[in-house]
């Protein structure tokens, strides 16, 4: 009887080489490339500039410290806002409030009589000084006084249309000295004065009155009269005077020069 034959398994040497895989050299490989790469690449902190579209960090912004320079505080003087008050004929004012101190009145006249303007306590009805103005027909001047804080009107005699100018000047500087000149009366300033005697030329061309004094800086007189004549007039005198800011209130019918020296 015969046995059936089985096939038998072929041993190793009878089944040729084996084939190695290649597929983890290639992994290893590219492993070992992308390290070199991530060790050769400098980080952000080695000072690269951040890639686009990274949010950079704000700057900070040092405060002042007590050491920094400050700038100078300049002294501001607030000068009340002009009046300005205007008529026909005879008339008395509205009243008006004053701060105090230096007051300057330009004032004009159209008509042909008198042109008088009185300034009054409203509370009293008392006179604040003399007239501003006592004149004839058309009148163009000003002059400045010195008026205490409060409420005031003026009574104005006129046969024509006429206006009023009110101001309180708070000047903090003017020039030193110098030459003016005008016709009629006007007040002219603000004029800084260094202190001690100021010699003073004057000369007016006019049929009537011709005043000069110094107006300090609270508009009141300084010292006495520069000059009080009639007609016209040539000379010079002197004023003594502590240093500050002047006017000089002027009272003239013609032409007129005043030099400082």
């Amino acid at each position: 009887m015969t046995q059936p034959q089985h096939p038998q398994t072929p041993t190793p040497e009878q089944r040729g080489p084996r084939k190695r895989k290649k597929w983890p050299w290639i992994v290893g490989a590219l492993v070992v490339i992308l390290l070199i790469f991530a060790i050769a690449s400098p980080s952000p902190e080695d000072g690269d500039t951040p890639s686009a579209g990274a949010e950079e960090e704000p700057s900070e912004i040092t405060p002042e410290t007590e050491d920094s320079a400050a700038l100078p505080e300049l002294e501001v003087i607030f000068e009340p806002d002009p009046i300005v008050i205007s008529g026909v004929g005879q008339t008395a004012t509205d009243s008006f409030l004053i701060e105090g101190g230096a007051t300057k009145f330009t004032m004009s006249h159209d008509g042909a009589s008198n042109f008088q303007a009185i300034v009054l306590d409203f509370a009293t009805g008392d006179r604040a000084g003399s007239s501003l103005v006592n004149e004839i027909g058309t009148f163009r001047g000003s002059t400045i006084r010195h008026l205490p804080a409060g409420e005031f009107v003026i009574d104005v005699r006129a046969d024509g249309p006429w206006e009023l100018l009110i101001e309180q000047p708070r000047p903090t500087d003017g020039p030193v000295g110098g030459s003016f000149s005008g016709q009629g009366m006007e007040a002219v300033g603000p004029i800084r004065v260094s202190g001690g005697l100021t010699r003073v030329e004057l000369s007016h061309d006019g049929s009537s009155n011709f005043q000069v004094s110094f107006i300090d800086s609270q508009g009141n007189r300084a010292g006495r009269s520069l000059v009080n004549e009639i007609g016209a007039f040539s000379g010079s005198t002197t004023a003594s005077l502590g240093a500050g800011l002047y006017w000089l209130d002027v009272n003239a019918d013609g032409p007129w020069t005043i030099n400082l020296s």
